[in-house]
């Protein structure tokens, strides 16, 4: 009698359970693998056998997952200017829930709102709502009308959900300078700061200007440096190099060393990637 289509797919997961037991825990295959569990449509299980799986690599990595599967979606195809408002991922909300009121408002810059059930969440010079009972997430202001995207909400949700790291440290480096930060931080995941440079690389005066509206101060580094506080306790600091004879402009991107224990990598791109978006596009 031939197996079952349900017995191959629990061999085939506890296939992989074994090999995880053995492999690396932040292995790029194994994240791979979860990756293509949460995007195929070849079983109609494949959350809860995800979720299974997920289990075993810790919650870090199924965030690099859903990272992964946004760098596909924005390699495969032209980027579209408008900011998405697609939803963040329910395993993302359930996570989320699973956390005591107390525990997020520890958090620097997050209060709960007036109906006792979201929470008010700062981010640079706006404030925004998140509602883990309705799974959604507003800007109140200075914009309403604004869509967020997708990896911006997911952003304010692993921040909600973070560790609280305490005070900076004081001391700059790049991301490069974290271990594993020369593997992670190329290809897909090199830091998404190109479209400064093109804006701003001929006038550092200009970038000043704009880096100002968003409440960023200067720092003393390249031809003009400005640091954010996109998070109250959470420091990055965008250095710029202007174009002249013999090179382009380049911008690259200092943090607080602080920052490694509050986010993972994947989501020290993300905060890179949308930082970058809101000085270029406002």
């Amino acid at each position: 009698m031939a197996p079952t289509k349900e017995k191959h797919k629990i061999s085939a997961i506890d296939r992989l359970k074994n090999y995880i037991l053995v492999a690396q825990p932040d292995s790029l295959l194994l994240i791979s693998l979860l990756t293509f569990l949460l995007k195929s449509r070849r079983f109609p299980g494949k959350r809860t056998l995800a979720a299974s799986v997920a289990n075993f690599l810790g919650s870090c990595h199924l965030n690099r997952a859903f990272a992964m599967m946004e760098d596909q979606k924005i390699s495969s195809g032209p980027r579209n200017d408008k900011m998405s408002c697609a939803a963040p991922n329910p395993m993302h909300w359930e996570d989320l829930r699973a956390r005591s009121r107390e525990e997020i408002v520890n958090r620097p810059g997050v209060e709960i709102s007036d109906d006792h059930s979201s929470y008010e969440v700062g981010f640079l010079n706006a404030m925004y709502l998140v509602d883990p009972v309705r799974e959604r997430i507003l800007e109140l202001w200075p914009d309403p009308s604004r869509e967020l995207s997708e990896e911006f909400q997911i952003l304010l949700i692993r921040y909600l959900v973070a560790r609280n790291a305490g005070p900076v440290d004081g001391k700059d480096v790049s991301e490069k300078d974290f271990p594993g930060g020369v593997t992670f931080f190329q290809g897909p995941h090199t830091l998404h700061t190109a479209p400064i440079a093109e804006r701003f690389g001929s006038d550092p005066d200009a970038f000043e200007v704009r880096c100002r509206e968003f409440g960023a101060v200067p720092a003393p580094h390249g031809d003009r440096a400005m640091r954010f506080l996109p998070f109250p306790m959470i420091p990055v600091t965008y250095v710029l190099w202007r174009t002249d004879e013999e090179f382009p402009a380049s911008v690259s991107v200092l943090f607080d060393s602080s920052i490694a224990r509050w986010f993972e990598f994947d989501m020290i791109f993300t905060l890179v990637r949308v930082l970058t978006e809101r000085i270029v596009k406002g």
